[in-house]
């Protein structure tokens, strides 16, 4: 979803699961029914710092709208800028607190990078900031910067990013339990729903759910239970009530599989004490124009 009105053609009856991108105040054009029956089930929005004057975000208050969107089993994916100008090690803090408080499914913190093409790139370069010798492939948000910061260092820059999605994990726990409560809150409240489709697009939710999905709820509670204990709580419940709801098969698929998800996890934690990196295979294709 951009500022542009959205379309969605349905044809057919067929229930549509939409993953859109937009702006606070695109969003909040639609009200949630038009969203629940265009089939919107995740919206990536922009969770920019509060002393930028971006308009997608002016008069918007981001936290009451990612709460009314995951109620309603809306997953929300976060995106917040580190290192804007404005930004120092004393007051970034205060805007990774900010983004943490909106609790979203996902969300990304990236670096204010400027990337070459753009117009921040050209400003950067012609103000002399720009940092040589730095590889154009880790020229991407998520490694350290590659310009000269007012007021913070490229190594400073790395420091903030990893300690930004820390401080997310600890607060918010794994973002793959935050994705199962969405989904739980999506199916209670359309389960019974009027429109046929919007009951065939969130019985995938209760399908999951119940079929395996509990499990790695069992396996993170665990897992988590010494290190984070209020996190282990709020797993537990969400189990606990995935159990509730979905009777003695998911029961027993969850005190099956957790075990042996808890096994393999531990197991991984083990051999890689410090985390393994993992890096996707980097391939380029091209083809001849003509």
């Amino acid at each position: 979803m951009t500022d542009m009105p959205m379309r969605v053609a349905v044809t057919r009856g067929k229930a549509w699961a939409l993953y859109v991108f937009s702006s606070a105040n695109a969003i909040r054009k639609y009200d949630i029914r038009e969203l629940v029956e265009l089939g919107v089930e995740w919206i990536w929005l922009g969770l920019e710092s509060s002393a930028t004057s971006y308009a997608k975000l002016k008069g918007t208050d981001t936290l009451s709208l990612v709460r009314e969107l995951q109620s309603h089993g809306i997953c929300v994916h976060g995106s917040t800028i580190i290192g804007l100008e404005h930004h120092t090690p004393e007051n970034v803090g205060a805007d990774i607190d900010r983004a943490v408080a909106d609790d979203t499914v996902f969300h990304q913190f990236m670096l204010y990078t400027p990337m070459p093409g753009t117009a921040l790139h050209a400003q950067i370069a012609a103000e002399g900031r720009l940092l040589p010798d730095v590889d154009l492939a880790d020229t991407h948000g998520q490694f350290k910067f590659n310009f000269k910061h007012a007021a913070i260092s490229r190594d400073e820059s790395k420091t903030l990013l990893d300690g930004a999605f820390r401080v997310d994990f600890e607060r918010n726990g794994p973002s793959l339990f935050r994705l199962m409560q969405t989904m739980m809150r999506r199916w209670q409240r359309y389960r019974s729903d009027a429109d046929p489709r919007v009951r065939a697009r969130v019985q995938v939710a209760a399908t999951q759910l119940r079929t395996g999905y509990g499990a790695a709820l069992w396996a993170m509670e665990k897992y988590l239970r010494a290190e984070n204990p209020s996190v282990s709580a709020r797993i537990r419940a969400l189990r606990l009530e995935t159990q509730r709801e979905f009777g003695t098969m998911a029961t027993m698929i969850n005190r099956t599989l957790g075990p042996l998800l808890l096994w393999s996890s531990n197991g991984e934690a083990l051999r890689h004490p410090s985390r393994q990196r993992l890096e996707p295979r980097t391939f380029v294709e091209r083809r001849a124009m003509g």
